[in-house]
């Protein structure tokens, strides 16, 4: 597999960088988003890689808001708090959905896909591009992305590009909330970037 995404890869493409300023603004007026936070176990039984369900684990904590899903709404309260950043993202070429990715304080993802119904590197033709909006830390001992073999650090404002139909996990050994925002967009808008193909 080709997995040249750079370390150095600090600043996102533009408009990702303003969405997530646009959102982190929005965020700091919205005191109640640990409300609209939806347990990803509370809606996703498929199996890990390992076999063992996620429901089944005591370490993982990974929560998701669904900010906008050109298939689907977004409670009418998330519209009207983040109205800002929805409108945004609407202007973005290619980006169809948009996710605000909270994995909890000592957590684990466990190794998945992002359709466990398919087999791995069956590609999608789209990619998700997480850019971290609160990082605790940038040592991969403490927060890291595992994409196929090779593992990642995240950072503020740094997007790590890839197809989730890679087998992946990550992990935050920290005491804090690790945030990101996951866009997903057609593979198109990614030519000249390091991306994990």
């Amino acid at each position: 597999m080709n997995t040249t995404i750079s370390q150095d890869y600090y600043v996102a493409p533009w408009m990702i960088k303003e969405c997530v300023k646009i959102f982190k603004d929005e965020m700091k007026n919205f005191q109640n988003i640990k409300e609209h936070l939806i347990n990803v176990l509370d809606f996703d039984d498929s199996p890990d890689l390992t076999e063992v369900r996620p429901k089944d684990r005591t370490n993982v904590s990974i929560y998701v808001v669904f900010l906008y899903d050109h298939m689907y709404a977004a409670t009418e309260e998330i519209q009207k708090k983040f109205s800002k950043t929805r409108n945004y993202v609407q202007t973005m070429p290619g980006v169809n959905t948009l996710k605000c990715i909270a994995i909890g304080p000592n957590s684990i993802v466990p190794l998945h896909l992002d359709d466990m119904n398919r087999e791995p590197y069956d590609l999608n033709n789209w990619y998700s591009v997480f850019t971290g909006v609160t990082v605790p830390s940038e040592d991969t001992n403490l927060i890291g992305i595992k994409i196929d073999n090779d593992i990642y650090s995240h950072a503020e404002e740094k997007s790590i590009i890839f197809d989730t139909q890679i087998p992946h996990c990550a992990w935050n050994n920290t005491d804090q909330w690790w945030i990101s925002l996951r866009f997903s967009t057609s593979k198109e808008n990614f030519q000249n970037v390091n991306i994990i193909k």
